[in-house]
């Protein structure tokens, strides 16, 4: 697989023409090399850039679908000094905190080198960020950290669940919350912190389910009942199993933009045609066991 990655960023960078919107060739060459670190083959990092962004080629990227590529390697491990793990606000938050205290640069490098064990604050996880939050706290410069607005009850009751089913200890599901976002508590989660705690669990084989969207309940459009099939099969059967058959029944729409995103404007006609492209390899990949 190195050999094939490595080759994979020499093909990537002779052919790279880097288009309006869409990520850096660095970008590119540093998802090749999480894939690398994950030892995924070539199809299998096509099939994860699929599920998460809906497109097919790294060059079609936006960087929110990097972001949410990555979210994936983070998940399950992978670290970068590229990739952040704390959010802008919250380092905002330290730096607030600094001049309160009236630290220099070399006595804040120095808190950041000890409590962090990186040489900038920006390569702090969010264990190293919540030290030195509590640091300048305890000594009376403590900043309020930033509520996203982002989690609410079903959501907070979701991880609950997948810890539960990943039969992790509270110790244990503490330490994956402060380290990937940050902060004492799940409902001051932001969405990539809640994203990568969902890859987490899905590396653990506990798939977090998350559920399908609401229809619009506009007359010619999707049904719930429908929406709620094929998320079901999309999500637990198939495309995120990996199933056999799959690729071949996803319709162009669904790969281009995603399920979510897909679903969301879906109409009857064509919810209907999804479910008879889906149940086929479903069908057979129950009669195989």
């Amino acid at each position: 697989m190195s050999a094939a990655v490595d080759h994979g960023r020499d093909v990537l960078a002779a052919a790279w023409t880097g288009k309006p919107g869409r990520i850096t060739l660095g970008q590119a060459k540093l998802l090749l090399q999480a894939a690398q670190w994950a030892k995924l083959s070539t199809r299998e990092l096509a099939t994860l850039v699929v599920n998460a962004s809906g497109r097919e080629q790294l060059d079609e990227l936006s960087p929110a679908d990097f972001d949410s590529v990555m979210d994936r390697f983070v998940g399950c491990g992978f670290r970068d000094p590229a990739v952040p793990m704390v959010t802008a606000a919250q380092l905002a938050c330290l730096d607030e905190g600094r001049r309160r205290l009236g630290l220099t640069g070399r006595q804040y490098v120095d808190i950041i080198r000890k409590l962090g064990g990186v040489p900038s604050r920006r390569q702090l996880d969010g264990v190293g960020f919540m030290q030195v939050w509590k640091l300048f706290h305890d000594h009376g410069a403590g900043v309020p950290l930033p509520d996203p607005r982002f989690m609410n009850r079903q959501m907070i009751g979701l991880l609950h669940h997948a810890a539960f089913r990943a039969g992790i200890s509270a110790d244990t599901f503490t330490a994956w919350r402060v380290y990937f976002g940050g902060v004492p508590s799940l409902a001051l989660l932001d969405e990539r912190a809640f994203m990568r705690l969902l890859a987490r669990f899905d590396h653990m084989g506990v798939r977090p389910w998350v559920p399908a969207p609401t229809a619009s309940g506009e007359p010619g459009m999707a049904t719930q009942a429908q929406l709620n099939l094929i998320w079901k099969l999309w999500w637990d059967v198939g495309g995120k199993a990996g199933r056999p058959g799959f690729d071949e029944a996803m319709p162009a729409r669904l790969k281009r933009l995603g399920p979510r995103k897909c679903l969301e404007g879906l109409t009857l006609r064509g919810a209907r045609g999804m479910i008879d492209g889906f149940l086929p390899p479903v069908i057979a990949a129950r009669e195989a066991q």
